[in-house]
């Protein structure tokens, strides 16, 4: 059985406090099986505090493939997963916690604050980790420079002026790095252009489950084999 749900929060104050606190704050729950992440999702830091469809697609396709992304990492170590745009940090705390694995949650500066707050509300542990990545400034991609087995980047390309730093990251994470990567795209913000961008920088995308409908997928991106690249 699956679920979002979304609850207001629980600020205390008066009346208008409250009323003006649950509007810019909610408590997000995705359960999948037997597992459950509650995430603080904050519209103040702009659209990345809340949870978006794909990533809640995402949480679903691993939790019905468990165990052939446990098998991703090396020599029966749990994988090492990098969260780009991790936006309330859902995805990568909801992979942690299914596969056990190594998750670095990376998004922009003003999003820092939110992923350091649900990782500790999930109890998330060392092994979950927070990270300043952003995509438009080469001076942030330190977190490249580490190996990792599958990258995740959900309700990332939502905007052309992403599209570009996004496919560059990918590239550097799969082609360079040799990681694979799970992206999540709709229709409605991600057009022919994201997908150009990809090709252009050396990687292949296929579909990673069927999608369910023509509004949003899940694609399985990697390094395009040397004869097409």
């Amino acid at each position: 059985m699956a679920a979002l749900t979304t609850v207001a929060a629980t600020d205390r104050g008066g009346a208008d406090e409250q009323q003006s606190a649950t509007a810019q704050e909610e408590e997000e729950v995705v359960t999948f099986g037997a597992t459950t992440v509650a995430v603080r999702a904050a519209w103040g830091v702009g659209i990345g505090g809340k949870t978006w469809t794909t990533g809640v697609l995402a949480c679903r396709h691993v939790d019905d493939h468990a165990a052939r992304y446990a098998r991703l990492g090396v020599a029966g170590a749990p994988p090492r997963v990098l969260d780009l745009g991790a936006g309330t940090g859902v995805t990568g705390l909801f992979i942690a916690k299914r596969l056990g694995a190594v998750v670095v949650l990376t998004d922009a500066a003003d999003h820092l604050e939110l992923l350091r707050t649900n990782a500790a509300r999930n109890d998330a542990g060392p092994d979950v980790t927070v990270e300043l990545l952003d995509w438009k400034d080469e001076a942030t991609w330190a977190p490249l420079n580490e190996p990792f087995d599958f990258v995740v980047a959900t309700d990332a390309a939502y905007h052309p002026s992403l599209h570009a730093p996004l496919a560059d990251v990918l590239k550097r994470a799969c082609c360079d790095g040799g990681a694979r990567a799970l992206v999540g795209v709709t229709k409605s913000d991600t057009g022919p252009e994201f997908f150009a961008l990809l090709r252009d920088r050396g990687l292949e995308y296929r579909f990673a489950e069927p999608p369910e409908d023509d509004y949003s997928a899940l694609l399985a991106v990697e390094a395009a084999p040397e004869f097409f690249a």
